[in-house]
């Protein structure tokens, strides 16, 4: 028997609760989303969902075990296999079994960064593009190519999309345009010499599934059949692609439920924005939400700093997270002269704070900016 979900507050209730239709849980920073996942599942179970139509998706690997044992842990009914995977992981997995329909091989590999860079190079030194080549710094375009290929990706277009594209520029002279044009040609070529070798790259795993889930709408049926209830951690970090994915996967029943906080959006660099959250709202306009905004983790002193310099974002999410834990010691601001004179007082007040009982030594955390200060740490 599953057990009750009790201590839950009412937020974490009535998105327990929703089990049916579109849900956007908007969960700040410490309020128990992990929980909610779990009871969610939970809940499912209890109503007679088998464990192997629920798909739960997150972002790392990381938190798709959290998950995974806590579930295990919790769900105590007979189940077959559970579906809680990251994105890549579910992709690989559809492509092993439906991506033959749009030409993949069943014995595909995810290539390697080294092996992307070498066959980026090959590209180069095949193409020799005026804009995009120097002979004597052959190779110093690569990274900023491999870039614009993920991004491409990410976005959904296709090699052919982006030629014609190109196609459609030649008369524009603008050495920029000029060398988006020869971008073309390499991401074209690239994209055909991955193919060859059999290898797709992680963005090509969602890529793939979701063209086949558009052009083959039997497989789009029979995947929305097989997983009847859909959950997502971390939406804010989704790129397009992987927006595209979920709402193609939760099919006519649209038992998508998402949780994402756009103040905690941190993978804009890997193509994931916040817009997909107001995308989702647009996508699902009668998907019901529920904010969560009772946080476990921090005392109000550090909730209320946070929320200042969090609001001076105008195109956030409204929220006001409210701490469970009381007051406590006001946040500091420490001002220093130099990196050293900022360590030093940095190690002055971590041992004092030690020496007055006020904390164990593991359980205090130096946060920097960037590896390459970490030679002035403090602590060593």
């Amino acid at each position: 028997m599953i057990a009750s979900a009790a201590g839950l507050t009412d937020a974490q209730k009535t998105a327990v609760a929703h089990t049916r239709g579109p849900l956007l849980i908007v969960a700040g920073a410490g309020t128990g989303k992990t929980r909610v996942l779990v009871e969610r599942y939970r809940r499912l179970r209890a109503q007679g969902v088998p464990a192997e139509q629920i798909l739960l998706l997150t972002f790392t690997e990381k938190a798709a075990r959290e998950v995974l044992d806590r579930v295990e842990l919790e769900d105590e009914l007979p189940a077959g296999e559970r579906f809680v995977l990251t994105y890549h992981a579910f992709a690989q997995r559809f492509l092993q079994e439906e991506g033959w329909l749009c030409g993949i091989p069943k014995a595909f590999r995810i290539v390697s960064e080294v092996r992307k860079w070498e066959l980026m190079r090959d590209v180069l030194l095949t193409q020799r593009p005026p804009h995009l080549f120097h002979a004597q710094r052959p190779y110093e375009r690569i990274a900023e190519l491999l870039k614009l290929v993920e991004r491409l990706k990410q976005e959904l277009v296709s090699p052919d999309e982006f030629v014609s594209w190109a196609g459609r520029m030649a008369d524009v002279e603008d050495p920029v345009v000029a060398a988006q044009r020869e971008a073309a040609l390499v991401y074209r070529d690239y994209q055909q010499r991955l193919l060859v070798e059999e290898r797709l790259d992680f963005d090509d795993t969602i890529y793939y599934t979701v063209q086949l889930l558009i052009n083959q709408p039997s497989v789009a049926a029979r995947q929305s059949q097989r997983f009847t209830h859909l959950m997502v951690d971390e939406f804010q970090d989704t790129n397009f692609g992987q927006s595209r994915l979920l709402e193609l996967l939760a099919g006519p029943e649209r038992n998508l439920c998402v949780v994402g906080d756009d103040d905690q959006s941190i993978y804009k660099f890997r193509g994931a924005s916040v817009a997909n959250l107001r995308r989702f709202r647009s996508v699902f306009p009668d998907a019901a939400m529920v904010r969560l905004e009772q946080n476990f983790r921090s005392r109000g002193p550090i909730l209320r700093a946070a929320g200042r310099l969090i609001a001076l974002d105008p195109e956030r999410l409204e929220k006001r997270l409210e701490t469970t834990r009381g007051e406590g010691r006001p946040v500091s601001v420490l001002t220093a002269t130099s990196v050293t004179d900022e360590a030093d007082a940095v190690a002055a007040y971590v041992k004092t704070a030690i020496d007055e009982g006020r904390h164990r030594p593991n359980a205090i955390a130096i946060l920097l900016r960037a590896n390459a200060h970490l030679h002035t740490s403090p602590i060593r």
